[in-house]
């Protein structure tokens, strides 16, 4: 026989996993009768979870709960039956089976369903994100009940088992309550009509055959129901059912949005209070006063934003390890109020989204995973110990062994695996409760000076093995991060934007052909140690916003340069190509770079932003920072910004 090879060459991209769905079922039998019908000839799944009060599970000789592994997942098992979902059927081709051990009963149609025992549902819990962390095309609206799929004939795992408490734990889809409450005022009046049901319920995935008589309809909104609203499963169309179903929807299937032709955003940085809110406002001692300028400012950014057709901001919300909004994580932000941890009274961020969305206008939030603090100093250590009690400590406080000083500032360990799980479970918190249309991160990985390096040895020592080096095993750390971010990102709202804004250069092309022909002093892949290119390749963000902040004339990194390397990066991906422009630096005077100061900036600007229109990989730009746009020294390109976007 010849020989296969198996090495030299891999498909990367022309292929998927077999495993789209996941099926949860009830046994509707105890622990020995279950084993014997799923080890038999008629029926199986791929893992069975126990009861562990279950008389036959302890007879059995267990006396933990274990979750049994009936079928390897690369089999088929038969567990689902006549089914569809999403427009396939024989689901069985194309899932994964989890039986749970419950005692639901059918007595000539009265249906009993018993609760479930509180480890089982821990057991599901932990067994279902093992398994779409490894199967990511399992989508949140792809893991259904068995009554989703066959609703004429189904009916588990019932009204009794947990689907919020899974969604909250990062697990299937459930709706906003903001936009249910939105539906329910509009269907109190008057209810959908039933095309309209049908139709976003074929949208979800339900096959909409069974709607072609009343016996079927019933079935088909009943099914909905026991997932959605288990309160009530009657069958009956009502305007909570209603409102349910059009908010899941809306949540999960946009509709699509109108083309916008350039992405413009500004940067929004709340860090020692550079954008918003004001330091002024922190000097007002009454707080209804605080809150009112604070809010006045925040409204007022955003009208000037629409003045200047911006269609986005990238707000920081998290600057140091602290939150703008409420956060059962982090503690409330010093640059709210003056005192790390008090609360300000309202939540910035649930404003920020609901005046920006009314104005036409996108909110990225905008986090800085490690930094924990901007200083290390004494007075830092003492309020990091001391915040107020009205929101959780500081991480510096709850896991002092994360912590370490590089650029002389607090910073998280990012080669901890458990600090990757706690950004991951901050970024989960934000997409469950709050509208963002994005989430981006900078270029704080790993940021250390030479008087202040990161001393990570030890974790270097206690996880790096099988690295050849350090750095390989930085890049991996943030490699990892960045991964389990997007995959949160895809679980939690598939439609928000996961975002990156790194350092303009990845690698000079003197320390890798593959980089750009440049000699900037910090290439993201050698300092931040992110290689931010095969983020690209590899799709793990849907846009990548370099900030080229150097202008055509700087010998270094010219713009068209590291722009026009970026628009060839990007080009066999689907990420997004957005420009971080310098307009902090428009108008002032530098013997480096003094095109910033020649007629104003303005011929710069408008090279830059020329050269971004010829690209067809440049999707946008990104400015930095807002509150520049008032500077007396910008205003000449703001008014170039304003004539060359007031049409669009």
């Amino acid at each position: 026989m010849y020989t296969i090879d198996y090495n030299s060459y891999r498909s990367v991209k022309g292929f998927n996993s077999r495993v789209r769905f996941l099926v949860i079922h009830y046994t509707a039998q105890n622990f020995a009768s279950s084993m014997v019908s799923l080890t038999g000839p008629l029926v199986s799944a791929h893992y069975l979870v126990p009861d562990p009060e279950d008389k036959s599970y302890i007879s059995a000789g267990f006396k933990n709960l274990r979750i049994f592994n009936l079928v390897s997942e690369e089999q088929r098992a038969w567990h689902a039956g006549v089914s569809s979902w999403a427009g396939r059927s024989n689901i069985n081709d194309t899932s994964i089976g989890i039986e749970i051990v419950n005692l639901a009963t059918d007595n000539q149609g009265e249906l009993t369903f018993p609760p479930y025992n509180k480890a089982q549902i821990e057991a599901v819990k932990q067994l279902i994100i093992n398994i779409i962390q490894r199967y990511p095309d399992i989508t949140p609206n792809n893991i259904v009940a068995h009554s989703d799929i066959a609703p004429n004939r189904k009916s588990d795992p019932g009204p009794a088992f947990p689907w919020q408490a899974l969604y909250e734990a990062g697990i299937g889809a459930w709706y906003d309550q903001a936009t249910q409450q939105k539906y329910l005022r509009e269907f109190s009046n008057k209810l959908p009509d039933k095309a309209q049901l049908i139709n976003k319920l074929q949208r979800w995935g339900y096959d909409i055959t069974l709607a072609s008589n009343e016996q079927g309809y019933w079935q088909l909104i009943r099914a909905f129901q026991l997932h959605f609203r288990p309160a009530n499963y009657d069958g009956v169309v009502d305007a909570e059912t209603a409102a349910n179903l059009f908010a899941l929807s809306e949540k999960y299937f946009p509709a699509e949005k109108p083309v916008v032709k350039e992405f413009r955003a500004s940067w929004v940085a709340t860090t020692l209070n550079l954008d918003w809110p004001s330091k002024h406002t922190l000097t007002l001692e009454d707080d209804q006063q605080r809150m009112a300028a604070q809010k006045q400012e925040l409204v007022t950014l955003l009208d000037d934003a629409r003045s200047l057709n911006i269609n986005a901001v990238i707000f920081q919300v998290q600057p140091c390890a602290d939150a703008l909004y409420a956060s059962r994580l982090l503690p409330w932000s010093r640059w709210l109020t003056g005192k790390l941890g008090k609360d300000p009274g309202f939540d910035p961020l649930a404003f920020a989204i609901e005046q920006a969305h009314c104005r036409g206008i996108e909110l990225h939030a905008w986090l800085n995973p490690y930094r924990v603090s901007m200083d290390a100093s004494q007075a830092t250590i003492d309020e990091l110990n001391n915040s107020s009690p009205d929101s959780p400590v500081s991480v510096y406080q709850q896991h002092p062994e994360w912590i370490k000083t590089a650029a002389n500032r607090f910073v998280l360990d990012p080669g901890i695996p458990q600090v990757r799980g706690w950004l991951s479970n901050i970024v989960a918190e934000l997409l469950q409760h709050y509208d963002v249309d994005g989430i981006q991160f900078d270029d704080y990985f790993y940021n250390e000076s030479a008087n202040s390096p990161l001393n990570d040895e030890a974790s270097y020592q206690q996880y790096g093995a099988g690295f050849a080096s350090k750095g390989d095993w930085r890049r991996n750390n943030t490699y990892r991060l960045i991964s389990d971010v997007s995959q949160c990102v895809k679980r939690f709202k598939p439609q928000v934007q996961f975002g990156i804004s790194p350092a303009g250069v990845w690698r000079n092309k003197q320390d890798d052909a593959l980089g750009s022909d440049t000699r900037a002093g910090i290439p993201s892949y050698d300092v931040a140690y992110a290689d931010t290119r095969q983020w690209v390749l590899e799709e793990l963000i849907d846009y990548i916003a370099p900030q080229i902040y150097w202008p055509f004339a700087q010998p270094a990194a010219r713009y068209d340069v590291v722009a026009k390397w970026w628009a060839e990066t990007v080009k066999t991906s689907n990420t997004k190509l957005y420009i971080g422009m310098a307009l902090y630096k428009v108008g002032s005077q530098s013997n480096s770079e003094p095109d910033w100061a020649i007629d104003h900036g303005v011929p710069e600007i408008t090279r830059q932003l020329d050269l971004n229109q010829q690209l067809p990989q440049v999707a946008g730009c990104l400015l930095f920072r807002h509150q520049f746009l008032h500077q007396p020294q910008t205003q000449p390109v703001v008014e170039t910004l304003r004539q060359r976007w007031k049409e669009s």
